[in-house]
């Protein structure tokens, strides 16, 4: 069984332990194991992505834009009747 991916978003890696084993389950030295393959004891591990990219139309950028102008534009008259 693997551990957690060693980050939580973007591209990891992730670790198990890996030993050998006699018959009886007690752990022995490597070379009892020796005449097979050793399991791969880490690997790459893929998480969410740590952010993307996005995009709205282009007619959408200005209207906020021309939003946010009008909004400061009446603070603006708001603070400048106070006074």
């Amino acid at each position: 069984m693997f551990f957690q991916c060693s980050v939580t978003c973007g591209e990891g890696k992730r670790n198990r332990f890996v030993r050998c084993e006699d018959a009886q389950g007690y752990v022995r030295s490597p070379t009892l194991c020796g005449h097979l393959d050793r399991p791969v004891s880490t690997q790459a591990c893929s998480e969410r992505p740590c952010g993307y990219w996005r995009s709205g139309l282009w007619g959408q950028v200005l209207s906020l834009i021309e939003l946010l102008c009008q909004r400061s534009e009446i603070k603006q008259n708001q603070i400048g009747t106070t006074l």
